[in-house]
């Protein structure tokens, strides 16, 4: 099970595991139990409204992604003394994945597959990076690919929405196999390895999805 704690404010105890400009958090993390060791995850929601339950379905888009990445061989394998060892049992399980696919599959769960798409209150995840680069608000996929961390902590929402629709258009014309493969190389320059997997170049899946965005 994965606990959700919900927070009124930002004053509450515990409510500072959300960062200022989120309004969820989602934290993986492991434990020792009779010396096996076990994952946790947890994820904080700031409780505003009802709508605030829609960002619970970003935290479990990332819940799933470090879950399902995790190589739990390492925590399970031989007993495991203290906090330690611990520790040395979660690095070497763990899997660093780009902050363009972490974010992106955040915010792909929740314009594709869950609240946005059952409510439609907001225009399509396309529309608004529409609408960003209208302003000059967004970045060319391969700096954004290779990690442009500044940007993502500037333009957070900018960000998440060009990586979601990204992804979109990624699974409906390469397939779910390539795009798992992609999330699966164990490279956090996800700009590295994406004409291998998908045997283009990055500008040219570019003006792709923006040609069958604007189509």
């Amino acid at each position: 099970m994965i606990p959700v704690r919900l927070y009124e404010s930002r004053e509450e105890e515990g409510a500072s595991k959300i960062r200022k400009e989120s309004q969820g958090s989602a934290t993986l993390g492991a434990t020792i139990t009779d010396q096996a060791g076990r994952l946790t995850f947890e994820i904080d929601i700031l409780y505003l409204n009802a709508l605030s339950l829609s960002v619970l379905e970003h935290e479990a888009a990332h819940a799933v992604v470090l879950l399902s990445t995790f190589d739990t061989a390492a925590l399970t394998s031989r007993p495991l003394q203290g906090e330690s060892d611990l520790r040395k049992a979660f690095f070497a399980g763990f899997r660093k994945i780009p902050t363009f696919l972490q974010e992106g599959l955040g915010d792909w769960g929740f314009y594709y597959h869950g609240f946005h798409r059952n409510w439609g209150l907001l225009p399509s995840a396309g529309d608004l990076v529409a609408g960003l680069e209208a302003k000059g608000r967004t970045l060319p996929l391969a700096e954004l690919l290779a990690g442009d961390i500044r940007y993502a902590a500037r333009n957070r929402k900018a960000f998440s929405l060009e990586a979601a629709s990204f992804i979109e258009f990624l699974l409906e014309t390469q397939g779910r196999e390539k795009v798992l493969r992609w999330l699966l190389t164990n490279e956090t320059n996800a700009a590295k390895t994406f004409e291998s997997v998908f045997g283009q170049t990055v500008t040219a899946a570019e003006r792709n999805w923006k040609a069958a965005r604007t189509g």
